[in-house]
């Protein structure tokens, strides 16, 4: 079935993230889980389901992003 035509532009955001063997163990775990082609819609969930900072200066703590990713995995 071929898929239908766009009727609305497209904006490609790319990005790369550098994960860490005993730092980022719960990402790690968390992308394992996901097939390669969910990854964008994975990652898009999280984002709309987190909170979003456009403040550097106001970001949370590696702890309570780790909070709010275990109760957004469980």
């Amino acid at each position: 079935m071929p898929r239908r035509k766009l009727t609305t532009p497209v904006v490609v955001v790319r990005t790369a993230i550098t994960l860490r063997e005993g730092d980022d163990d719960d990402l790690l775990t968390a992308f394992a889980r996901v097939p390669p082609r969910k990854r964008s819609a994975f990652i898009k969930a999280g984002l709309r389901t987190g909170t979003l900072q456009v403040n550097i200066e106001g970001l949370p703590d590696d702890a309570d992003l780790a909070g709010s990713l275990e109760s957004f995995l469980l």
